[in-house]
């Protein structure tokens, strides 16, 4: 069934068609006697999906209208920043974690901050994840030096029947923005892992707006697992069964903590099971900068300076020794 005016239809609008369909129900632009409301489809009547989908290339307008929450938060921070076109090229990855597109403006972390702390007002609670057992421990004397945990579920905390394994889960954001309590970073993994026996703990470090460039993050990362293994059994956990898991930015930050000895010693962290690396932002640093797209130079330049030994000092590829725990890299 190929019906008339389905050539109008775009690729990435077809799961919208078929949503239509399943509903069965149809726009009230097909039935003249009831406008403004959608009426009842007969399934068996072919003339009527034929008319349906022939409207549907007809009034192409109408239908491209269809929008997600995201997208709506998206156009209201454009409107926000019409006044500045080169901000407004990268509305689209607003949500994203890096944000900006090729050829877009590069902006600074503290411009960058400023974007998504706004899209985050507009968001309000949809942007944050679950209430922790333990909310805003404090692991140094920053005040971005906190972190959240979860406790497995059935376990009494400080009372556990077996000390729990921990995964400790380090946030994205480019090492300008993020937080530890975003519904994307907590969400789905406290759910999967507390109860599965897991003490999850989520962790904020200072961002390069306060001073920190990323070997400085990772100093603050190494020190909060050192904290969290000294700490464990006030949670339930095994201070000697940590998993380190981060995301882009964060996911370099874990990289390198489990590669450089350096930083293991200097914050007293023992090693780690293992080392889980979801999208790194960042593994060979020497090599990326050079590639770096334009609209994130600025910002990789804030984070890992503009020399090589810089880069170096930074780059897990070059910091890994022998003795490094094991390392799972995931690009999606």
């Amino acid at each position: 069934l190929i019906p008339d005016g389905y050539h109008a239809l775009a690729p990435g609008k077809l799961a919208a068609v078929v949503t239509y369909v399943q509903m069965t129900a149809r726009p009230s632009w097909i039935d003249d006697a009831h406008p403004g409301a959608l009426t009842p489809m007969d399934t068996s009547d072919l003339t009527a999906y034929r008319a349906f989908f022939r409207k549907i290339g007809e009034n192409w307008l109408w239908f491209s209208r269809l929008r997600t929450p995201d997208a709506d938060l998206r156009d209201r921070l454009a409107r926000e920043d019409h006044a500045d076109a080169d901000a407004n090229a990268d509305t689209d990855h607003e949500l994203g974690d890096l944000g900006g597109t090729p050829g877009a403006a590069s902006l600074s972390c503290a411009d960058w901050a400023v974007k998504v702390k706004r899209l985050g007002r507009l968001m309000g609670d949809r942007a944050k994840g679950p209430t922790p057992d333990f909310a805003d421990v404090a692991y140094g004397q920053p005040a971005l030096e906190k972190l959240d945990v979860f406790v497995p579920k059935g376990r009494t905390p400080n009372q556990p029947a077996t000390p729990a394994p921990i995964i400790v889960m380090v946030h994205g954001g480019g090492w300008c923005v993020g937080d530890k309590g975003m519904a994307g970073v907590v969400t789905h993994k406290a759910e999967r892992w507390t109860p599965k026996g897991f003490v999850f703990i989520s962790v904020n470090y200072p961002m390069v707006s306060e001073g920190s460039n990323a070997n400085a993050q990772a100093g603050s990362v190494a020190r909060a697992v050192a904290f969290i293994q000294a700490n464990a059994k006030t949670w339930g956990g095994d201070g000697s069964k940590v998993v380190l898991m981060g995301h882009s930015a964060g996911a370099h930050l874990v990289s390198l903590v489990n590669a450089s000895q350096a930083l293991q010693k200097a914050s007293g962290m023992k090693p780690v099971l293992g080392t889980v690396s979801l999208d790194a932002g960042a593994i060979d640093v020497v090599k990326q900068m050079p590639n770096v797209y334009p609209f994130l130079k600025g910002r990789y330049l804030e984070a890992f300076g503009a020399t090589e030994p810089e880069w170096i000092a930074a780059s897990p590829f070059h910091q890994l020794a022998k003795g490094a725990s094991p390392w799972l890299g995931v690009c999606s």
